[in-house]
């Protein structure tokens, strides 16, 4: 009876708005606690676990992130599993696991071929994969290189003279592109956004105090467990 007192203390959307409101303030360990509580409270919903993946991804847990994910993958909405499979490649690619990056983007596509984002990230894991795998020319030229680097050179004529003075370095030209609002820097993946849930937004302050209650229903929850799990001092029934 407590256990469902306290699931129905903060409904599922409070919860999954709180962890929106945390998330778009940069405050990814406390939306991870937040979506947590969602997810426990309704753990059949594959947004749950997508937002929670979202969130671990945003704090560096890349591995938390891929088993949520993977989670949200149990769906039968297409559309939701094309975006787990999109934030599963953003995943793979933040792990420098390039070809499960593609894999992931490519399923991405199959569900839904007009993703512009999940194209692009794609060409971009592409590129990445090409540059941190040597071509078969690239292998077989190596040793000849090392070789070379290791042989005696060949004295000149002019070792004799002086030095050439080396002319002082020049700074070099500011070659980065200015960072444009809506579109990725070049080299970085497009991220996904939190599901938001009915309700509406809420502020990053609302979301704090909800946490609050989450962690104190916790607390009761786990003084009860304790109640419910001690044995009988008397050691045998009452008459």
């Amino acid at each position: 009876m407590l256990l469902f007192v306290l699931a129905g203390c903060v409904s599922y959307n409070e919860q999954t708005n709180a962890g929106n409101a945390l998330y778009y303030g940069e405050r990814y360990e406390e939306a991870v606690l937040v979506y947590q509580a969602a997810q426990i409270n309704d753990p059949d919903r594959p947004e749950a676990y997508m937002n929670l993946g979202l969130a671990l991804l945003s704090e560096g847990d890349y591995n938390g992130a891929e088993a949520a994910l993977k989670q949200a993958l149990q769906t039968t909405d297409s559309e939701l599993a094309a975006e787990a499979y999109y934030n599963l490649g953003n995943v793979y690619f933040e792990m420098a696991a390039y070809e499960d990056a593609i894999g992931a983007y490519q399923q991405t596509l199959l569900i839904n071929p007009d993703d512009e984002d999940a194209r692009y990230n794609l060409e971009l894991a592409w590129s990445f994969a090409a540059l941190a795998t040597p071509t078969a020319i690239e292998q077989q030229t190596q040793p000849e290189q090392q070789q070379a680097n290791t042989m005696t050179p060949t004295p000149n004529p002019g070792d004799d003279l002086p030095p050439t003075p080396t002319p002082p370095p020049q700074a070099p030209e500011d070659t980065t592109t200015p960072e444009v609002p809506g579109i990725a820097p070049e080299g970085t993946i497009i991220p996904n956004t939190p599901m938001p849930r009915v309700g509406g937004p809420m502020t990053v302050e609302d979301a704090m105090e909800l946490l609050d209650a989450i962690q104190q229903d916790l607390h009761t929850l786990r003084e009860f467990q304790e109640i419910t799990v001690t044995p009988d001092a008397e050691g045998g029934k009452g008459w």
